[in-house]
């Protein structure tokens, strides 16, 4: 990680620390960081930085568990910059308009996993090879087991084209990679916390942290999370498998070596498996992206 990097870690983590529970978040964010427009060429607004950028933002909100616009704005901004928008996107820089971005569509018409609806300002579906606004003729909220993040499905109609559309393949990888750094974000957080639990937490009259069989089990769920991170610069598929099965195996322990404690309303143990359950189905599960990778370089030999 270079200095830069870093630099917007800390200065995304300090108004995630200090306003994290504040509706104003993500208008701080879009006003001091510009983090709406990190892969946004300077002359649309944006700081003309890149996706790596974005991930390292998306890294920190996922710590926290804030699903607020990041997500679906890397997306949206992915579109319309392959559409050679200049309206929408310098408001979307500045943080004045959210868009909700269309695209993974199961059939004709049809539209799943829209991200930021009941927030967004405009509509944009990717469709026929074309960016349109639209507006929603139904929409239904997906039922998800994550209460900090609300998918939508949809149906569209009158469409206006604003321009060529991203190939959707694009969208997925981009997607795929945004939220695999979302659930390092929370898997390293996870591991974090039960880190400082087991030393806090006695049991025999001496803390539970220092129970061999607990050390060797934290070991390696760090030796995971730290591969899960290096995974998201192998592929995006590659990146979707690792992240979400690594974010699934810490919450599931965080859970267990919690105890008692992790099954209460007010411990955030079971957002942290709540929101690794659901990204893992979100925009493909596991099972879907390593039938696309065995789909495009062939099984593995089974020893």
């Amino acid at each position: 990680m270079t200095s830069e990097h870093a630099a917007l870690r800390d200065s995304v983590r300090g108004l995630v620390t200090a306003h994290g529970g504040d509706d104003g978040l993500w208008a701080r964010l879009c006003r001091e960081i510009g983090v709406a427009g990190l892969t946004v060429p300077e002359r649309y607004g944006g700081s003309g930085a890149g996706l790596t950028e974005a991930m390292i933002v998306l890294e920190e909100l996922g710590r926290a568990l804030i699903a607020g616009p990041m997500l679906g704005t890397v997306l949206a901004t992915e579109a319309l910059l392959h559409a050679g928008d200049d309206t929408l996107l310098p408001a979307v820089c500045a943080g004045d308009r959210i868009v909700a971005l269309a695209w993974d569509s199961p059939a004709p018409g049809v539209f799943r996993d829209v991200l930021d609806l009941p927030e967004a300002d405009t509509l944009l579906v990717v469709t026929g090879g074309n960016l349109y606004e639209a507006n929603p003729s139904t929409v239904t909220m997906q039922p998800t087991l994550d209460p900090t993040r609300h998918p939508a499905s949809l149906s569209v109609d009158s469409l206006r084209l604003i321009g060529p559309g991203v190939p959707v393949e694009r969208l997925r990888d981009v997607a795929c990679l945004a939220l695999a750094a979302e659930q390092v974000g929370a898997a390293e957080r996870a591991l974090e916390l039960t880190v400082d639990h087991v030393k806090s937490r006695y049991q025999f009259g001496r803390p539970i942290g220092s129970f061999q069989v607990l050390q060797h089990r934290l070991a390696e769920l760090y030796v995971r999370v730290e591969a899960a991170r290096s995974a998201c610069a192998v592929s995006p598929a590659v990146a979707k498998i690792t992240c979400s099965e690594t974010l699934r195996a810490v919450a599931a322990d965080m859970v267990q070596m919690h105890g008692g404690l992790a099954i209460t309303w007010e411990h955030h143990a079971h957002l942290y498996l709540r929101r690794a359950w659901a990204s893992a189905e979100l925009f493909g599960s596991p099972a879907h992206h390593l039938a696309r990778l065995t789909a495009t370089h062939g099984s593995a030999p089974v020893a």
